[in-house]
């Protein structure tokens, strides 16, 4: 029996809605338990896990409101979103590329870029970052050397910015080198 919010009537005698009033009842149980623990649980009324369904478009929230919500994101795929109050600018909190060179957005809106590159003995590259995510500003960059043993030279960093990472390999002999680099922005 579906849930019925007509009764009991004025008119309704007891015996007559009684099993419609437990039928709600039993209703009424079956909706709360759904992602939830069961009334008679030592947890219930928490979440078991959450389920949300797809919005077409980010939802509206009001002064001291918060929204977290699903929807495809740029790439038509399922995502999860956080949109702040006042109808701030949503973020896309699970957004990733999990590759060699790759990407993630933390929930606060930070971006970290990741990946590999290669420079020449005595000269300079540059490793263009993943697009999976678009960064506006980067404000940090790191690099790591791979197999540099023997290197005596100074091996940096000469500038980053949104897109790429320019390295500079000042040692004049062991020819290609291999580097990690990580930038983090927004």
């Amino acid at each position: 029996m579906a849930y019925n919010d007509a009764i009991p009537q004025p008119t309704d005698s007891g015996a007559t809605s009684q099993p419609q009033i437990l039928a709600n009842f039993s209703e009424l149980k079956t909706y709360l338990e759904i992602n939830h623990e069961d009334f008679n649980a030592g947890n219930q009324g928490k979440h078991i896990y959450v389920t949300l369904v797809k919005q077409a478009a980010a939802p509206t929230t009001a002064a001291n409101e918060v929204a977290l919500y699903s929807k495809d994101n740029a790439a038509g795929d399922p995502a999860l979103y956080y949109r702040p109050e006042s109808d701030g600018t949503e973020v896309e909190v699970t957004a990733s590329k999990k590759a060699e060179t790759g990407c993630a957005i933390l929930p606060s809106g930070i971006i970290i870029k990741w990946g590999k590159g290669t420079v020449d003995a005595d000269s300079a590259g540059t490793a263009t970052y993943d697009t999976t995510i678009t960064m506006t500003t980067a404000y940090s960059a790191q690099i790591t050397l791979d197999g540099a043993a023997g290197m005596a030279l100074p091996f940096y960093v000469t500038s980053f910015d949104e897109d790429d990472i320019n390295v500079l390999n000042t040692n004049t002999a062991g020819g290609t080198r291999n580097f990690y680099y990580q930038v983090i922005g927004v």
